[in-house]
């Protein structure tokens, strides 16, 4: 899963970079099963949610600086990064 996670953050810094913002839902299909990454960005902070075949659900939280996104991922339910 941490390596599929860091597949979508990859490709959202990729997007988001062309287009000034991230912005959005990334969706893909990872190891067979549905992946989506929501992200909102405000300024330079950036917060949003990975979700994993309806059943995990991550949150995000960091800053954009333009170039790059520094973030923690953190289950909600445990509080565990």
């Amino acid at each position: 899963m941490l390596r599929a996670l860091c597949l979508l953050l990859a490709v959202a810094v990729c997007l988001g970079a062309r287009a000034g913002e991230l912005d959005g839902h990334y969706r893909t299909t990872l190891d067979g099963q549905p992946a989506e990454l929501i992200l909102h960005q405000q300024g330079d902070q950036v917060e949003g949610q990975y979700v994993e075949n309806r059943s995990l659900s991550l949150t995000l939280r960091g800053r954009y600086d333009g170039q790059l996104l520094r973030a923690e991922i953190s289950d909600p339910r445990s509080g565990l990064l």
